[in-house]
C-alpha cells in the first residue's frame, strides 16, 4: 500500500468502515475535489472512529494501517502520528487500539 497517497489511505479506511466514504464529504467540500492531504484523512478518520462501535477485527485492520504508516516514515508517519495517534487519548480510544499497535506506533501515543 502507498501510505503517502491520501486517496489510498482513504480507500483503506473505507474498506474497513464502508460508512466512512459516505461521510467523507459531508461537511467539507475540499475533501471531495481531492484538495486534501494524508493528514486530513487521518484527522477526519479519528473524528469518525471515536463515537462509533467497532469490532476487534476492525481495530486489528486499523492497526495494520497505522503500523504500516508509522513504519513507512516520512509524511505518512508524521500524518498518522500527529493527526491520529497523538489524539487517541482525547477521544478515549487508547485502551481499545493499543493492544493491536506495534512498538513503534505505541511509542507515538500520548497517554
Amino acid at each position: 500500500m502507498n501510505f503517502q497517497s491520501p486517496d489510498d489511505v482513504r480507500a483503506a479506511i473505507s474498506a474497513i468502515f464502508p460508512q466512512f466514504e459516505a461521510e467523507w464529504g459531508t461537511d467539507n467540500p475540499s475533501r471531495v475535489d481531492g484538495g486534501y492531504s494524508v493528514h486530513t484523512v487521518y484527522r477526519v478518520f479519528l473524528e469518525f472512529l471515536a463515537p462509533r462501535a467497532h469490532t476487534e477485527k476492525q481495530l486489528g485492520k486499523v492497526a495494520v494501517l497505522i503500523n504500516g504508516a508509522v513504519l513507512a516514515g516520512g509524511d505518512s508517519e508524521n500524518a498518522v502520528s500527529t493527526c491520529f495517534l497523538e489524539h487517541l487519548h482525547q477521544v478515549g480510544l487508547v485502551s481499545a487500539l493499543k493492544p493491536f499497535l506495534g512498538k513503534e506506533a505505541k511509542a507515538r501515543l500520548h497517554v
